[in-house]
């Protein structure tokens, strides 16, 4: 299994060869899905967005998962002790 990111591409940049390419529809090239298709329009089945987004989750392993909860984490305590300090001092005003 490769170790690049899902959005760095095959050689040169082309597809990944590891994934699987979106079906083609209306002449034989691919376009990006306007607002009023949905995934069974294009021939996506819940399968493949199923193994899609674990083959994602897999490339990026646990210590990426591990930085983004720490972000988020951190963001999120930081706001609330921000909250409260600001309720603490309004309420003593």
């Amino acid at each position: 299994m490769s170790s690049r990111l899902p959005d760095e591409g095959g050689p040169e940049g082309g597809p990944d060869p590891g994934v699987p390419a979106a079906p083609a529809r209306g002449g034989g090239v691919a376009r990006p899905t306007g607002e009023g298709d949905s995934a069974s329009d294009v021939g996506v089945s819940e399968a493949m967005i199923e193994e899609v987004t674990r083959r994602v989750i897999e490339r990026l392993g646990p210590a990426v998962a591990r930085d983004v909860v720490v972000q988020v984490v951190s963001e999120v305590a930081e706001r609330l002790v921000r909250e409260e300090i600001a309720r603490i001092r309004n309420k003593h005003v």
